[in-house]
């Protein structure tokens, strides 16, 4: 029931955002455009498969003691969504509480199995939550597929 209660209010800060605040800044990574996610995936039908998400936004749950990140993508249909434990910067291995999954445009589900999430900046209330991720992923058409160069930067909403 919490985590519904997080999905929800995550699907409504996501709905109602309305853009990047642009007195805001990303120094603490300046390769990543505020707001923003991208990726490249390799295995089965993705050879150097460069994905990009926008909007991104995100926040920190403390009943479930867990934050969240939501990207659109580029693409109508393409979602991406990260979690991971806590609310500060550290490395996160993917597993039980902290994971990554994305829906590409065709509907495919792809879910990282295995990896890391290194957050490099948590900011406050409309601040960033920024960091990077790689790892190894499935789908249900592709059991091996490889995530590598993701970076993301999401505005902290909650």
């Amino acid at each position: 029931m919490k985590g519904l209660k997080l999905f929800s209010l995550l699907l409504l800060m996501f709905l109602f955002s309305c853009g990047e605040d642009s007195t805001s800044s990303n120094d603490d990574n300046p390769n990543i455009t505020p707001g923003s996610c991208s990726l490249i995936l390799n295995g089965g039908e993705y050879s150097n498969v460069k994905v990009e998400f926008q909007s991104g936004v995100g926040g920190y749950n403390a009943d479930e003691n867990q934050t969240a990140l939501s990207f659109t993508g580029v693409n109508q249909g393409l979602v991406l969504v990260i979690t991971f434990s806590g609310n500060k910067a550290g490395t996160y291995t993917i597993g039980d509480k902290n994971g990554i999954a994305l829906t590409m445009a065709n509907g495919d589900p792809i879910y990282l199995t295995g990896g890391t999430i290194k957050v490099t900046s948590y900011g406050g209330f409309g601040s960033y939550i920024v960091g990077t991720f790689s790892g190894q992923a499935m789908s249900p058409t592709n059991p091996t597929i490889t995530v590598k160069d993701g970076k993301f930067s999401a505005l902290r909403g909650f």
